[in-house]
């Protein structure tokens, strides 16, 4: 089930954060008059929350997945918390926070993802079922 949702109108994208601790950014595409859903990148390793411009707060996120949210300007810099599988959890402030390692293979994400510092309308689960249950109560 999707936990929390940050849109970006200006590029048709959003990032969906999950129960399951993915988070995924999705493009929406005007295909012929229907519009199509695709997956542009997604990580299982962490849950990303957003909050006004930036995704903020990322919490157990591997060093490149991090690396990749900063060098995208999506990721807030003020702080970062690390969770390890047994649940201890650090709270990384930018004087110590550790070099990010060299991952053991070559990325295959590219630049074609522009991501900038634009404004995100943010949204979660149960904005949308109160929204649900306030149409099926006009409904009746």
């Amino acid at each position: 089930d999707v936990v929390a949702l940050a849109w970006k109108p200006s590029k048709l994208e959003f990032v969906t954060c999950s129960e399951d601790k993915a988070s995924r950014v999705w493009r929406l595409q005007d295909e012929l008059g229907k519009w199509a859903v695709y997956l542009v990148w997604g990580s299982g390793a962490g849950v990303l929350v957003a909050d006004g411009a930036l995704i903020v707060n990322a919490v157990g996120l591997s060093m490149v997945t991090r690396q990749f949210l900063k060098q995208r300007g999506a990721l807030d810099e003020s702080s970062f918390a690390m969770a390890d599988s047994d649940g201890d959890e650090e709270l990384l402030l930018p004087e110590d926070e550790p070099e990010p390692s060299t991952p053991s293979e070559p990325s295959d994400m590219s630049d074609e993802y522009d991501w900038d510092s634009e404004d995100f309308e943010v949204s979660d689960a149960s904005d949308a079922e109160a929204e649900d249950e306030e149409e099926e109560g006009m409904e009746e």
